[in-house]
């Protein structure tokens, strides 16, 4: 998403830090980009962190070589149009984001939704994860009935 959104500006990710989930799809949709590695998944809310000395040092290293090699990494640009899925933890976060206009409930816990470019697509699923939070907290401190 972040990628699309720079690229949509005509800016090219050099490098990306993470997770090895997140590497490896960087690696699929972008071969030529930098990456760092830094922990392992196990699973939603844990992960091995690479000892924090090691993780800034292949940090360093990869984005000194980014820097380098920045001529030869295009953007990637998405064209439109962008269609999101998105799959929510629960049925009410899901339902709430369907207030806003051209979401659709495909399933008990996932929406879709077309934008005609890369940046209205990422606006409207940071709108829906903003509501599909709120559905989950309560709005002004409040716990939604």
């Amino acid at each position: 998403m972040n990628a699309g959104v720079a690229g949509f500006h005509r800016v090219p990710v050099l490098l990306v830090t993470g997770d090895d989930v997140v590497v490896e799809e960087v690696r699929r949709f972008a071969p030529g980009v930098h990456t760092a590695v830094v922990k392992v998944g196990v699973d939603r809310l844990a992960a091995r962190l690479l000892p924090l000395k090691e993780a800034r040092q292949m940090i360093r290293r990869q984005a000194e070589a980014a820097v380098r090699g920045r001529k030869w990494i295009q953007p990637w640009v998405v064209e439109g149009p962008v269609t999101y899925e998105i799959d929510f933890h629960g049925t009410n976060q899901a339902l709430m984001t369907t207030t806003i206009p051209g979401v659709d409930l495909i399933g008990p816990k996932t929406i879709r939704f077309t934008a005609g470019d890369c940046i209205t697509a990422y606006k409207q699923m940071w709108a829906c994860v903003i509501i599909g939070m709120a559905a989950t907290r309560g709005v002004l401190g409040e716990v939604n009935a």
